[in-house]
């Protein structure tokens, strides 16, 4: 098969291949330490059945109180409906599938993402969520580097100037981490700019 498939953009293809993803997964055999494990970061096609269904099978899977997960969702068939704009919104899985991303397996996936790009220069983070497992398992997280993952990717994108996100309460911490600093404390919006990191 020809690779160049992984990255042809077209209704008829599932989701494109961007990179390797750095992941570890707890290491449940002796319940301590991770080790390093094969993922991958992918862009969703809107337009593509099976990457529709398995984003619905994952978050039915997770089953989220707060919903993210739903609204990735929902946002990935309006854009199939041509109600949001797929050249601005992008939706990302982080998954432990290597292969045949034309049809993506929703037991791998154990992230989601979706941007918005809002200005020539300005990008903001939509949603963000990780498996609930990959949050807590017993104390310690299943996965980890997941939500770096993603971050960190729309971070590197060298189209904007700033990525901004409105956070919750639990993941400012995790924002801060990564160096995004607080631009609105009543609705706990952040802001990263590439101008910081000179």
């Amino acid at each position: 098969m020809n690779m160049n498939i992984l990255s042809f953009s077209c209704t008829n293809f599932g989701a494109k291949f961007i990179k390797k993803a750095e992941i570890s997964k707890f290491n449940a055999a002796k319940q301590q330490g991770y080790l390093p494990v094969d993922a991958s970061l992918v862009e969703l096609n809107p337009y593509n059945k099976n990457d529709i269904e398995a984003v619905a099978k994952t978050v039915r899977k997770w089953g989220y109180d707060d919903e993210f997960g739903y609204c990735i969702l929902d946002d990935l068939n309006a854009i199939k409906c041509g109600e949001v704009d797929s050249k601005t919104d992008k939706i990302y899985a982080v998954t432990v599938q290597n292969n045949n991303f034309r049809k993506l397996d929703y037991n791998k996936i154990i992230g989601l993402g979706e941007t918005t790009k809002r200005t020539k220069h300005k990008t903001e983070i939509n949603f963000l969520q990780v498996e609930p497992e990959s949050t807590y398992l017993r104390g310690s997280k299943k996965y980890i580097n997941t939500g770096r993952t993603l971050v960190e990717y729309f971070m590197s994108k060298n189209n904007f100037k700033e990525l901004i996100v409105k956070a919750t309460y639990k993941a400012a911490n995790f924002y801060e981490k990564l160096g995004f600093e607080i631009i609105d404390t009543k609705e706990l919006i952040y802001s990263w700019q590439t101008l910081l990191k000179k």
